[in-house]
């Protein structure tokens, strides 16, 4: 599902926190397509809401296996995982996007209510470029993680996730 909110909108969030977007080269103009994998369809418009319209796509799934599959068939550039999942949780879906060489290389920032414990973070460390808190989100802190992606260069791939839920 994409969801497009009226570029008006964005202008308005632009706007308003004029800093958040400057071009910082050619490529900075380029549509940056993000796919949102989290049960909430509210945290899709939100999202959508905070992301300057005329640079990026948001692509929502709302599982782990929805979005497995989109990733797979999207090839988004990054990817906002929720970790309280139905079905299978947002570690598992990591493990097995870092397994698929189609899916490996993308940039992965989670973005959670969990309180993430000390020895999720660790298992976590090697496999994401961010954590957000949900409670902690804002367009400055979004935008932030997706800048500090860059060029969004290749993701760790390290071993395997013990993690669950």
């Amino acid at each position: 599902m994409m969801l497009n909110l009226d570029p008006a909108r964005g202008d308005d969030l632009q706007a308003s926190s004029g800093h958040l977007v400057k071009p910082e080269s050619e490529d900075a103009t380029r549509e940056v397509k993000v796919l949102v994998v989290d049960d909430d369809p509210e945290m899709a418009l939100l999202l959508q809401a905070m992301l300057p319209a005329q640079r990026y796509t948001l692509l929502s799934a709302y599982d782990g296996q929805e979005g497995l599959e989109m990733a797979h068939d999207e090839q988004p550039r990054a990817i906002l995982l929720d970790l309280m999942l139905p079905g299978m949780s947002g570690f598992e879906v990591l493990e097995k996007l870092r397994a698929d060489p189609v899916t490996a290389g993308i940039p992965v920032i989670v973005l959670t209510a969990k309180n993430v414990t000390p020895d999720e973070r660790s298992l976590l460390e090697d496999h994401v470029q961010g954590v957000i808190c949900k409670t902690a989100l804002s367009p400055q802190s979004l935008l932030a993680q997706l800048r500090r992606l860059g060029g969004c260069a290749s993701a760790p791939t390290g071993g395997k996730l013990g993690g669950g839920g």
